[in-house]
């Protein structure tokens, strides 16, 4: 029997999600204060678990209701599972495969795109944007990709908390020999941040923005 997140996760809409850990779901700790943002929570666990009472006593709509949450709720727990250690090393070979595609920007030579969303994790619908390492700007993603709204499921954090886990990726990846560009007067454009707060431009993995432009 396929469990209920092999099967979402299987679903072409979320081609870019990862199939979070049983032993992850399970964890209460891991799952604390997410059943303030959703009125069925409970529902929706179960129902990701597989634990949801399949019988004749809930209706079409309450079913259709349940998972809906259970969507919304699995997006914000894999944003969770990506920023503990057992989700970034699951994470990693994605990255280095290049799975979600290459910067467009010359200079840039090639170097895989995280997935990234503009708020952190809530029961509210984003789609998906792909965040640059080297020159920290975001990028839609591919025409076939441009619906997934699945920006909560990686929310704002995860591709520099990523990138601080592993900087050896980011730096292995840059090529020596790129040159700057002028940058543009007055731009500033989309900025890194880790929890709410501003990366550093000292951070070893901090967006090589301002002189690339």
């Amino acid at each position: 029997t396929v469990s209920w997140v092999t099967w979402f996760c299987s679903l072409p809409e979320n081609e870019y999600l990862v199939e979070v850990s049983e032993e992850f779901l399970e964890d209460d700790f891991n799952l604390n204060n997410l059943s303030d943002h959703l009125p069925q929570y409970h529902d929706a666990l179960e129902m990701i678990l597989d634990l949801y009472p399949d019988g004749p006593s809930a209706t079409v709509d309450e079913i259709t209701t349940v998972e809906a949450q259970a969507e919304s709720l699995y997006h914000m727990i894999h944003a969770r599972y990506l920023q503990s250690r057992a989700g970034l090393e699951h994470f990693r070979p994605l990255y280095l495969s290049g799975k979600y595609g290459t910067c467009p920007r010359v200079l840039c030579r090639g170097i895989s795109l995280l997935p990234a969303g503009y708020m952190d994790p809530t029961s509210k619908v984003e789609l998906v944007k792909l965040y640059c390492p080297h020159c920290g700007d975001l990028y839609q993603p591919p025409q076939r990709f441009r619906r997934l709204d699945v920006g909560t499921a990686f929310g704002s954090s995860f591709p520099h908390i990523f990138l601080q886990a592993y900087p050896g990726l980011r730096e292995a990846a840059i090529p020596k020999t790129c040159m700057p560009l002028r940058a543009r007067e007055g731009e500033e454009g989309y900025v890194g941040r880790i929890y709410g707060f501003r990366i550093s431009p000292k951070s070893p993995t901090a967006s090589q923005r301002s002189w690339m432009r």
